[in-house]
């Protein structure tokens, strides 16, 4: 009976073998059949996002050909182009070609091509001879400047007639396109990009194999063609020569992909599939025949053979199982290993009681997705695959591989024979594989961009002493800039220097001995007479340490910068023309078009990067200048808007001429200016620039014969913890920046702990504004107005006070700046004059009558409609509404809408006074024109009118003006008998100041008025 058993088990073995070798095979052919649809899914995927790709490009040429002026190509494109080339990766450049064939701008790597004659290429023809009138895709070329293979797409640059004027081409290298790998479904698939101009192949990935690859699919192409076949993605695969393939045409009839798996990566995953498949199916049948035959052993051994067959089962990786789907889709398991219920985190009882218990703690994306993979595989009875995760409730997220093969049964159903693995550890592993493999890449780009943008020549020497210069490495480049063979330097060492020229040499050798002393860096630009180059402009930039022994080394690099210096100098040759030419270069987003200075846009980007680094902890410090120009309104309106923009074009030109490189200068608003400073600056720095910049725009300037007269008034801040401010920086700028005009303007104030508390003050002030006017705090108070000659009421001007809960009673200049911020200055005038009405209304029922009443209003308010309704309103009583307007209102508000609302009041019934007359430049012109019922003389020529005679006078003149005008006039500040009896003499009307009364709440003015009646009687 033991041979029996033995020849039985050999018997299932090899049965079970079979089985797993038959599977194998089945999954080993099944992997090649489905090679094809693959590359057909891949095909479309790698197409559509190259079709992206290509019209990016040609976008991006496009947005460069609409940069340009077509009569300056070879200036006007510079941003654009940069920019371009910035937000690019991949791209070999973009040149600007003018109607000759000539490259007149460019930015690439590599060498330059300026001058290159590009008319024998494809492209520039096609354009030029009209045959492409849009976008045109060439053929693949080779770049004339280092060899390498370019995709070039271009599009036309037209005159305004439409006439040619040149090409824009973007270059594309290989690496473009390099990332598309990341869509194939097949890792080991190759693709490529047939151009349909003229057939060239270029692969779009870098690897040993792709060169023959080209060849062989340009080879099936030309011969399809030549036996007038149509090859798609639809009808056919290519059967190439150790490899399959295949192709779509690409939706703009451009281009044509095709996706190439070679016979070795095709047996490599075959091979690898059928081992997924063969092993687990093997095992699986090892494990049923073996039941099998401890089912036949003796049944008095059949309890040993089980506990054999559920050891083995229990030592095999994970857990196995047979999971049974009906055609209703419900599920049950026939048999599962012990560790299962394990793995998922369910009890053996839920999953012998439910098969769909398996799906307890998997997460509800993944179970949506698992589901989908078990039908499709159950459609086709194809091996089924999946990760998919478990919340387990003891041991946390964890990852699971399931693996099973379908097996048809009788009744309809299904059975999944499978096992499921613990995969946790291992894809932590490819996890953090990955993110090495992440790092290992960004850094090696880099690098790699490093030593792209990098064409210098590297040295180093040691100096002994002066004029005593050992170099001990040159590389090839500086040897070719400086002109010199390796043996050559190696026999004259600092005799090379004598190919400087003289003028320079003499400085550059003695900048050398005190900075070897000095221990500093050197950055200097030198001339050479270079034997075959001639007269050169480089660029050597070196950093010393010291040896022990004393001896200095120096490290360093040599560019060369002609190409610079001379651009320098074509820049400043050509500043007149760039004027002429900023009108057309406004529509640039980040510029002001008149300054050519950052506008605001550009200015909160690099605030918004400032604030980003400092909370990342890689720069703390900040210094933030506020500039707002001072009286240059009144330049506009004096001297016009041409001179206003060349007030603003020597502030943009003292800007530049002051800042250095690494500061930020930007034109935030129409008069206003910011300027972020580099890190490190001190605030004594930034004084000093800021002095500079004053000593700059302090400078006369004369525009069409006649002097602009402006100042300038500056905040600054300067923190050393931006973090913290934060966007605050900005409010705190602004405050100083206030304060300075607030003080006089034309000065400079710096951000202090004082100006702090200020702005502290001023927010408490913007919340108990809101709260001061919904409790009622905001009251009226009135100032008699007394007849010059009897001293009789013949009015009151109404002043706002506000009734503060803890500070008192606040006058405006405590508070309205804050109102005026918060836009409530129309809200506070509505009570005050609502307050004012009613005020009215209860004197008159006391018995008193006031004559006149008058407010302070500013000309934006004068066609308020609630206001002129209120006005209109009081003066339907019999006390006479007038209305304060500023002198300075006449000079400022010249216009037909001033007028309109003006005349809009008198038809109400409102008075018109000038206040603070004699403070202004009002003309008598704007007088007879206004026709205003008084003047109101301002109090800083009356309060001296008792003491200097020249006041007295300006006085006298006024009342002289007045009266021949029909216009009364008001003395505002009297304060003494003295002035009220000269003013009297003067011939002035009506008088207001301390000498009467100050400032009265309602209940005062009634107690005054009704006393002053008494006492008259």
């Amino acid at each position: 009976m033991k041979s029996e058993l033995k020849r039985n088990i050999v018997l299932a073995l090899g049965l079970a073998a079979l089985i797993g070798g038959g599977l194998a095979a089945l999954e080993y052919h099944r992997s090649w059949r489905d090679a094809a649809s693959t590359l057909r899914t891949d095909s479309y995927a790698v197409t559509d996002h190259v079709e992206l790709l290509i019209r990016n490009l040609r976008l991006e040429a496009e947005t460069v050909a609409d940069g340009l002026d077509p009569e300056a190509l070879a200036t006007s494109g510079r941003p654009i182009l940069e920019k371009v080339w910035r937000e690019n990766s991949g791209l070999k450049g973009v040149l600007v070609v003018d109607a000759t064939g000539r490259v007149v701008d460019e930015a690439h790597t590599g060498g330059s091509t300026k001058g290159l004659d590009m008319s024998a290429r494809a492209y520039f023809r096609a354009h030029r001879d009209g045959v492409v009138r849009g976008a045109f895709l060439s053929a693949p070329i080779r770049s004339r400047v280092d060899g390498s293979w370019v995709l070039p797409l271009s599009v036309p640059i037209k005159k305004q007639d439409g006439a040619f004027a040149g090409v824009v081409v973007v270059g594309a290298e290989p690496g473009y396109f390099s990332h598309l790998s990341h869509t194939l479904t097949a890792i080991d698939s190759r693709f490529f990009l047939r151009v349909r101009s003229n057939g060239a192949v270029l692969p779009l990935a870098d690897t040993p194999d792709m060169p023959d690859l080209s060849d062989t699919i340009a080879a099936h192409f030309e011969a399809a063609a030549a036996d007038n076949v149509t090859r798609h993605v639809d009808k056919t695969d290519w059967q190439l020569p150790n490899a399959i393939a295949a192709i779509r045409p690409s939706p703009s009839d451009r281009f044509d992909v095709v996706v190439v798996r070679t016979h070795t990566a095709l047996e490599q995953a075959a091979r690898s599939a059928a081992a997924r498949l063969g092993a687990p199916a093997f095992a699986l049948s090892t494990a049923i025949f073996m039941t099998l035959v401890g089912l036949w052993w003796w049944s008095l051994k059949a309890r040993l053979a089980n506990v054999q067959m559920t050891k083995m089962a229990e030592n095999t990786p994970g857990a196995i199982f047979e999971w049974i789907m009906q055609p209703d889709h419900t599920v049950s398991f026939a048999f599962f290993s012990a560790s299962l219920p394990d793995l998922l985190g369910v009890t053996q009882e839920a999953l012998e009681a439910n098969g769909t218990a398996v799906f307890t703690h998997i997460p509800q994306e993944d179970i949506q997705a698992t589901k989908v993979a078990i039908v499709k595989a159950a459609e086709g009875m194809t091996h089924f695959e999946f990760r998919h995760r478990v919340n387990h409730p003891e041991r946390g997220l964890r990852w699971v591989l399931v693996s099973a093969n379908p097996t048809p049964r009788k009744d309809g159903s299904i059975s999944w024979y499978g096992n499921t693995v613990d995969i946790t550890d291992q894809m932590e592993a490819e996890k953090r594989a990955a993110a090495a493999a992440e790092e290992l890449r960004a850094a090696h780009g880099r690098l790699t961009s490093v030593a792209e943008i990098a064409p210098v020549g590297l040295y180093e020497y040691l100096w002994h002493g002066p004029g005593q210069i050992e170099f001990t490495y040159t590389s090839a480049h500086f040897e070719t800039l400086m002109g010199y063979t390796r043996e050559e330097i190696l026999d004259l060492q600092a005799g090379i220097f004598e190919r400087i020229h003289p003028d320079d040499l003499q400085g550059y050798v003695e900048g050398i001995a005190e900075s070897s002393i000095t221990m500093t860096p050197r950055h200097k630009r030198v001339r050479i007479i270079h034997p075959t180059r001639g007269l050169r402009w480089l660029s050597a930039a070196a950093t010393p340490r010291k040896r022990q022994d004393g001896t200095v080394i120096w490290t360093g690099a040599l560019s060369d910068v002609t190409a610079d210096v001379e651009r320098e100098e074509e820049l400043r040759k050509a500043h007149r023309l760039a004027e002429e030419m900023r009108a057309e270069n406004e529509h640039r987003a980040l510029h002001d078009g008149l300054t050519g200075l950052p506008n605001r846009r550009y200015y909160d980007r690099m605030l918004a990067a400032h604030l980003a680094r400092a909370r990342q902890g890689e720069q703390s410090d900040c210094t933030l200048i506020r500039l707002d120009l001072d009286h240059f309104k009144y330049v506009n309106d004096t001297l016009g808007h041409a001179a206003g923009d060349a007030v603003l074009e020597r502030v943009a030109e003292v800007l530049r001429a002051e800042l250095r490189a690494s500061d930020f200068a930007a034109r935030i608003g129409g008069d206003e200016f910011s300027i972020l400073l580099a890190p490190g600056t001190s605030e004594a720095t930034a004084n000093a620039l800021v002095a500079r910049i004053r000593e700059g725009l302090a400078e006369p300037l004369m525009h069409e014969g006649r002097q602009c007269r402006f100042g300038a008034s500056f905040g600054i801040v300067q923190t050393d913890d931006l973090a913290t401010m934060d966007d605050d920086i900005q409010i705190f700028a602004d405050a100083a920046l206030y304060r300075a005009k607030d003080g006089g303007r034309n000065r400079v104030e710096v951000f202090t702990t004082e100006i702090h508390r200020e702005i502290q003050h001023d927010r408490r002030f913007a919340f108990e504004i809101h709260e001061g006017l919904d409790a009622g705090q905001f009251v009226p108070f009135f100032q008699p107005q007394v007849s010059a000659e009897d001293g009789s009421l013949v009015g009151i001007e109404t002043l706002l006070r506000w009734q503060h809960p803890a500070d008192g009673l606040l006058a405006p200049d405590r508070f309205m700046h804050v109102a005026e911020q918060l836009r409530l200055v129309p809200e506070i005038d509505r009570v005050m004059m609502e307050k004012s009405r009613d005020a009215l209304i209860r004197w008159q029922a006391e018995g008193l009558t006031v004559p006149k009443i008058s407010f302070n209003v500013s000309s934006g308010r004068m066609h308020d409609p609630d206001v002129v309704a209120l006005a209109r309103e009081m003066a339907m009583g019999e006390t006479r509404v007038a209305f304060e307007l500023l002198e300075s209102i006449l000079v400022e508000e010249e216009s037909d809408a001033f007028r309109f609302h003006l005349d809009r009041l008198r038809d109400a019934g409102v008075e018109i006074e000038i206040d603070d007359f004699g403070s202004g430049h009002a003309s008598i012109v704007s007088l007879m024109e206004i026709a205003p019922s008084a003047l109101k003389i301002d109090k800083r020529i009356v309060l001296p009118v008792a003491d200097d005679m020249r006041a007295r006078n300006l006085v006298r003149a006024i009342v002289e003006i007045a009266e021949t005008l029909g216009i009364n006039t008001v003395a505002e500040g009297v304060e003494t008998e003295d002035q009220a009896a000269i003013l009297r003499g003067i011939g002035c009307n009506v008088l207001q100041g301390y000498l009467f009364a100050r400032p009265l709440s309602e209940d005062n003015l009634l107690q005054f008025a009704l006393g002053a009646r008494q006492e008259r009687a």
